[in-house]
């Protein structure tokens, strides 16, 4: 399936600043974020109670929940963490990662796990940024598109493919029916 982003951010307007930082560092490796100052002309004169959950819900692949104390007191973040709960639970995989800003409980959300594990907040929005790009599902190409796999001599479990000039490193194991188990 294909997003209008790789990754949606929802935060309060308390923590524009750590979005930002999130979203110029997404940018500047090339993964799309939807980072809503930057769409003012999208949302300019609509109804936030209906564009929201759209945004939230299905047009991002991953999720991203800035939380704060000031999150779970805004109307329109709580519309958002709505949306991405929603789309958490239908989907079979990891979809939202929540980072916490100060003590507040991600459990505060309704639909959010006790099981799931959260990051805190360490002013370093390269890393975190680092991380939301390890959970894309960056093998995921068009059947057209398609890359061939052939093993790359001497490395071991590692595979390698090669499509559009560029090279991904794939490191996993080659099962029995051709295809490739992750580690």
């Amino acid at each position: 399936m294909k997003y209008d982003y790789r990754i949606v951010l929802s935060f309060a307007e308390e923590q524009k600043s750590i979005a930002a930082g999130i979203h110029d560092c997404l940018e500047l490796m090339g993964i799309s974020s939807y980072f809503y100052p930057r769409y003012d002309h999208m949302t300019w004169g609509k109804n936030l109670g209906a564009q929201l959950p759209q945004v939230y819900q299905y047009q991002g692949e991953l999720g991203l929940i800035i939380l704060s104390k000031e999150y779970l007191n805004k109307k329109y973040t709580l519309i958002e963490a709505e949306a991405l709960v929603n789309r958490a639970s239908t989907m079979g995989q990891d979809f939202l990662f929540v980072l916490k800003t100060d003590a507040t409980s991600p459990l505060k959300i309704q639909g959010i796990s006790s099981e799931k594990v959260y990051l805190e907040w360490d002013y370093n929005p390269g890393r975190i940024a680092e991380l939301l790009s390890g959970q894309l599902s960056s093998f995921t190409v068009p059947s057209s598109d398609q890359p061939e796999i052939a093993p790359e001599k001497n490395a071991g479990n590692s595979q390698s493919s090669s499509g559009s000039g560029k090279s991904i490193q794939i490191q996993g194991d080659l099962n029995s029916d051709g295809s490739i188990s992750i580690s």
